[in-house]
């Protein structure tokens, strides 16, 4: 193997935050949800650091590019309101660290007029909480495999697409029981949910083939283009689930139960789309 061809690479970072995604409001049976940016400065809202380190490897030739890479990402200074965890109260924000592993490869191939990509990461994200939960826990947004693959066809104007999508559910947790407390006073009962454990359950896996069709106009005039581009989202109409969560339902002059929200994504789409550029 000629060594033009290959290339490694490494690297490490540390890295600051001053600024944090924290969850405000999460509606319990609308699925409405609020985030704000806050600056760093307070005990519970501290500057995040991060150490990041990298190796991989490049292979180039013919046409043909395959890049592999490894990672590992730690992470400290994560709130509890940043996590968006669902059992822990919002009122009472807690700080916590997190881990990111991965491996991604992706293959890149391109024959005349024609280019196909593949990739596939595998990848873990947990969190750990010590004041919430001894040990670790998936995040929200973990996905153990995410696999892509996209080709690309160019015949004179026109630039034929066409893709497909395989990537791993999210986790989620589970309202098994709830408590419903008696404040002393005067004041409207709490109810508190008991959870089976932090995201100890994970949703089904998502298949998704999109395909498109694009014309490219010739120039209108010097510094001018055009794109008319016609496209399919989900093209099996595939019915998924992408996020799902569970609260107490609570309606005056109704015993509350345990009411569980499904986010489901959009069946089969058309889109068309005119776009300038100059």
């Amino acid at each position: 193997m000629p060594y033009e061809s290959l290339s490694f690479h490494g690297y490490y970072g540390k890295h600051k935050q001053f600024i944090s995604e924290l969850s405000v409001f999460r509606g319990n049976n609308n699925g409405i949800e609020s985030s704000i940016w806050a600056l760093a400065g307070t005990p519970f809202i501290p500057v995040i650091n991060s150490d990041l380190l990298q190796l991989g490897g490049i292979y180039n030739k013919s046409g043909l590019v395959i890049d592999l890479q490894i990672y590992q990402r730690n992470i400290s200074g994560v709130s509890s309101r940043a996590a968006d965890l669902e059992t822990q109260q919002d009122s009472n924000p807690i700080l916590g660290d997190s881990e990111v592993r991965g491996l991604d490869i992706l293959l890149k191939k391109r024959y005349h007029k024609l280019r196909s990509w593949f990739s596939y990461s595998l990848s873990k994200t947990e969190m750990t909480f010590k004041k919430i939960q001894r040990e670790s826990f998936l995040a929200d947004h973990d996905q153990t495999h995410v696999f892509q693959w996209s080709n690309q066809l160019d015949i004179n104007s026109f630039e034929f697409s066409i893709g497909y999508k395989f990537s791993s559910g999210t986790p989620y947790s589970i309202i098994t029981s709830f408590d419903i407390i008696d404040p002393p006073g005067s004041g409207p009962d709490q109810i508190i949910g008991e959870y089976d454990g932090i995201n100890l359950n994970r949703l089904k896996g998502v298949h998704d083939l999109n395909t498109s069709v694009a014309y490219n106009f010739n120039r209108l005039n010097e510094g001018w283009k055009g794109y008319l581009v016609f496209s399919i989202s989900n093209l099996l109409d595939q019915k998924y689930v992408f996020n799902r969560s569970y609260s107490i339902d609570n309606r005056p002059n109704q015993m509350p139960n345990i009411s569980r929200l499904d986010k489901i994504g959009l069946g089969i789409t058309p889109n068309l789309s005119l776009r300038f550029e100059w």
